[in-house]
C-alpha cells in the first residue's frame, strides 16, 4: 500500500473513450430537452400572439396546445430513454474498465483503492460499483488480514 501512495502523483488516469462518450451524449440530451421546452414555449406564444392579433382565432390556437404538449412529452420520453440507454452504457463500461484492471493484476484479487487509482474512478464510485457486481454474483468480498475488504474475480 505504501508504494501506491508513494507513486500516486507519477499515476495516470486510465479512462476509456466511451465513459466521455457518455457525458457529451448526457449533455446534448439535456440541452435537447430544454431546447424542447423552450420550443413548446415559444410556439405557444406565437399561436397566442397571432389569435390575439386576429390573424389565428383563439379556438384555433387552443386546438393547437394539445398537439403541442403531446409533442413536447413524446419528445421528452425519447430523451429520458436516451440519457437511461447511455447511462447503462456508462455503468457497463465502468465494470468493463474494473474486470480489465483486475484481470491485469494477477489473481483478480484487488481492494477499492487498488481499483480506484487503477481505473480513474472516485473511492466511492468505486465501492458501489464493487458492491453492485458482488451482488450479482461476479466476484467474491474477501477481508485479508489487515480487515481490508479485498474482490476476487474468477478470471481466467
Amino acid at each position: 500500500m505504501t508504494d501506491i501512495m508513494r507513486d500516486l502523483p507519477r499515476l495516470k488516469l486510465n479512462r476509456t473513450p466511451a465513459i466521455d462518450w457518455v457525458k457529451v451524449f448526457q449533455g446534448i440530451c439535456l440541452s435537447g430537452s430544454v431546447l424542447g421546452a423552450l420550443t413548446f414555449s415559444s410556439l405557444a406564444a406565437m399561436l397566442v400572439a397571432s389569435a390575439i392579433r386576429g390573424d389565428l382565432s383563439m379556438h384555433d390556437a387552443v386546438s393547437y396546445i394539445p398537439i403541442f404538449l403531446i409533442l413536447s412529452f413524446a419528445f421528452s420520453l425519447h430523451i429520458q430513454s436516451f440519457i437511461n440507454r447511455h447511462r447503462q452504457a456508462k455503468e457497463l463500461a465502468l465494470e468493463q474498465s474494473i474486470l480489465y484492471f483486475a484481470q491485469q493484476s494477477g489473481p483478480g484479487a484487488v481492494s477499492i483503492p487498488e481499483v480506484s487509482l487503477g481505473c480513474g474512478l472516485r473511492i466511492s464510485q468505486t465501492e458501489t460499483i464493487l458492491n453492485q457486481m458482488s451482488a450479482r454474483g461476479i466476484c467474491r468480498i474477501d477481508v485479508n488480514q489487515d480487515g481490508q475488504l479485498i474482490y476476487t474475480f474468477s478470471i481466467r
